[in-house]
């Protein structure tokens, strides 16, 4: 049981920062005020990387399988710009 959250709640990692680097592009990062866009750029890719490989891992060491695919970022919810503040 303990396996499955932790692969459900992985999924969900994993799925936010795929969908995070889908959605957001260097004009919402220069609008949070970044001053280089790869920096967020370069950290979502190596977070959601991570986070693919823990969700591969509890599926192999487990056999547990993918429980659901989401949506995390809804358009409507992000219809305004990212703001540093």
């Amino acid at each position: 049981m303990l396996a499955e959250f932790a692969h459900v709640l992985e999924q969900l990692e994993t799925q936010f920062y795929t969908q995070a680097l889908a959605k957001f592009k260097d004009a919402d990062f220069q609008a949070a005020s970044f001053t280089s866009t790869q920096i967020p750029a370069q950290l979502f890719t190596g977070i959601q990387g991570d986070e693919s490989a823990h969700t591969s891992f509890l599926e192999v060491c487990t056999g547990i399988s993918p429980h659901f695919s989401c949506t995390i970022f809804e358009p409507s919810i992000f219809a305004r710009p990212l703001s540093s503040h």
